[in-house]
C-alpha cells in the first residue's frame, strides 16, 4: 500500500474493502465456520479444538477490525489537519 502513484482514495478503498472482509470472516466464525480458514479448519478438527479456537478467533478478528478503523481514523484526520 506504500510507493509511487498511491493516493490516499485508493488506500481508503483498500482498508474498507479488508475491514468488510474481517466483518464477514467474524460473522462467519461466529456462526461456527472456519471455512475460509482451511489449515485452520483441519487442526481444529484434527484435535478437536472448535470450542477453544472459535471463541479466541472471534476476538482476534474483531481486534483486527477496531486495530483498522482506529489507524485509518487517525490518518483521515492527520491528512485533513495538513490539507
Amino acid at each position: 500500500m506504500q510507493g509511487t502513484n498511491t493516493h490516499l482514495p485508493q488506500l481508503a478503498d483498500k482498508i474498507t474493502s479488508f475491514t468488510g472482509k474481517l466483518e464477514m470472516w467474524e460473522q462467519k466464525v461466529k456462526e461456527g465456520n472456519i471455512d475460509s480458514f482451511e489449515s485452520l479448519k483441519s487442526f481444529t478438527e484434527v484435535n478437536k479444538l472448535q470450542n477453544t479456537v472459535i471463541p479466541c478467533m472471534t476476538t482476534h478478528i474483531s481486534a483486527l477490525q477496531e486495530h483498522f478503523q482506529s489507524f485509518y481514523s487517525r490518518i483521515q484526520r492527520s491528512h485533513c489537519d495538513s490539507a
